[in-house]
């Protein structure tokens, strides 16, 4: 099963590059951050190219719970602590303008995305004075927001924060309504990667094209500004976003036949607590196909970090207790950039990139609005060289960021030690059929999958992102790295970035001899 969003059939198709381009910005990335992006610039009558290695919307856009909503966890009490009331409200307001800009965006275009507006919320099952302190910190930055202990929920919460008149919808019909008015003047190429990035030059190798064109064909594009919308930037020259940033994984389960919510909740987690799954959880209802649809979210845990599996089952287990005759019609997972400080960077590449360089990254898993600011933002930087809001600047750093840019440092070494770690003894035929294992065969480190008896995939265990050793997924059945969230399937075939490249082959290898694992 797979996220409800894979609707492929609800969008127009675009070839593949097939020639050597030009214009004016170019943006990477066909998220829903790159298609906003490529929408307001090309209203705004500039002559933008588009490039998306897969199909559009075919990344982490379409692996969301598409909440919209200013109300990113229990965060601005802290922001206004660690930064000031004053960069505090400009996150608010950002993202509460993002919430509106999609309505006045739907409205315009009248695009049919079961777009409605409720109430979000957050709550907590343990820390009732956390609660009513988010709440005042929401309110003292002029967000309508209120403490209450009163939700849907079929379980009592000690305490939650109502945020008021935030949005939810199907992102996939509002993806398909931006393509069909999607200015003239913005192109869009599929299958079409952006391999490597020299001033404004543009290195893309472009295959499968709707027309069947020929594979691995070689193109430039170049522009005179170029946007990386790219979920992870994976230019490591500038920036240093593989130190500031790590990888999350999340997990939704799509029920049918379970209580519908009109409201939008997440738990928070407690501060001073190991994260349980039922201190993770996500809840919000949408409609498909007719029918009413819980989203069902949680167990979150660092990319890499995995390796007993069993999260799908355990939020199963909470579905049947809290939903007894639900059933579910989807599962799937997501990928998030966590930022130091838990605010994105948009703007500027890097004070020492190419002029031109602009990006959008470390959304913190709230990808729809973030998304929408991010657009506005890049808009504005290209066409009036204006920063409307400091808050999300991408030079940013302070004292308070060292400790946890000190961890990120110390998780990223480990990964890239793992590679001489010694490890259990075991044979290659204790993997479980469906399964795969880091295992030592003739001395080489390698990942094995079992695809059934004595058939496994093989592939190199070290990424080719900067050599971090990366670790098996068994419910994604993956192969992630723990340093930069790059992601691999049983195949080798490349998932997600900041890596470029696949690191093996889809050959089935017969083993024949007995392997360490």
């Amino acid at each position: 099963m797979e996220s409800i969003w894979n609707r492929e059939e609800k969008l127009k198709k675009f070839d593949a590059l097939k020639e050597n381009i030009y214009a004016d910005t170019i943006v990477v990335g066909g998220g829903m951050c790159g298609v906003l992006t490529a929408y307001l610039l090309g209203k705004s009558g500039r002559e933008v190219i588009l490039l998306e290695k897969d199909r559009i919307f075919s990344g982490q856009s379409g692996r969301t719970t598409a909440k919209i909503t200013a109300q990113h966890g229990c965060v601005y009490y802290d922001f206004i602590n660690d930064l000031g009331k004053e960069k505090a409200a400009q996150y608010a307001k950002a993202n509460i303008d993002a919430v509106n800009k999609y309505s006045e965006i739907i409205n315009e275009l009248k695009i049919e995305c079961d777009f409605r507006r409720c109430d979000s919320y957050i709550y907590s099952l343990h820390e009732k004075e956390r609660m009513e302190k988010e709440a005042e910190a929401c309110v003292s930055l002029g967000m309508d927001a209120e403490f209450t202990q009163q939700t849907e929920l079929p379980f009592d919460v000690a305490g939650a924060v109502k945020l008021k008149n935030q949005a939810c919808f199907d992102p996939i019909e509002f993806i398909s309504g931006i393509l069909e008015n999607m200015p003239e003047n913005v192109k869009i190429y599929e299958k079409s990667n952006a391999v490597t990035v020299e001033e404004g030059i543009i290195h893309v190798v472009s295959s499968e094209s709707t027309e069947g064109g020929n594979e691995n064909d070689k193109f430039t594009a170049s522009a005179d500004n170029i946007i990386f919308c790219t979920n992870f930037p994976f230019i490591n020259s500038h920036g240093m976003y593989f130190a500031r940033m790590h990888r999350e994984r999340s997990y939704v389960l799509a029920l049918k036949k379970a209580k519908k919510l009109d409201d939008m909740y997440l738990c928070i987690s407690p501060k001073e607590k190991d994260n349980d799954i039922h201190d993770t959880l996500s809840f919000r209802s949408c409609e498909l196909n007719g029918e009413d649809i819980l989203l069902l979210g949680g167990g979150k845990h660092r990319t890499g970090y995995n390796k007993n599996g069993g999260v799908y089952d355990s939020l199963k287990s909470i579905a049947s207790e809290l939903y007894a005759d639900s059933e579910v019609v989807g599962e799937w997972s997501a990928q998030d950039c966590i930022t130091l400080d838990s605010i994105p960077y948009i703007g500027r590449y890097s004070q020492n990139a190419p002029e031109g360089w602009y990006c959008a990254t470390g959304f913190m898993k709230w990808g729809m609005s973030s998304s929408m600011v991010a657009a506005e933002i890049l808009n504005g930087l290209i066409n009036d060289k204006k920063y409307v809001y400091p808050v999300f600047d991408t030079s940013r750093f302070s004292m308070q960021d060292i400790p946890t840019l000190l961890k990120e440092g110390k998780e990223a070494v480990k990964g890239i030690a793992k590679e001489n770690f010694t490890v259990p003894q075991e044979t290659v035929e204790k993997i479980p059929v469906g399964q795969g294992m880091t295992v030592t065969l003739n001395g080489e480190s390698i990942g094995l999958y079992r695809e059934s008896g004595d058939k496994y995939y093989a592939v190199d265990t070290k990424c080719p992102h900067l050599g971090c050793r990366l670790e098996w997924n068994p419910d994604d059945l993956s192969w992630d790295c723990p340093c930069h969230g790059s992601r691999f399937d049983y195949t080798g075939r490349l998932l997600d970035n900041p890596a470029q490249t696949d690191i093996g082959t889809k050959i089935r290898v017969e083993i024949k001899s007995k392997a360490e694992v």
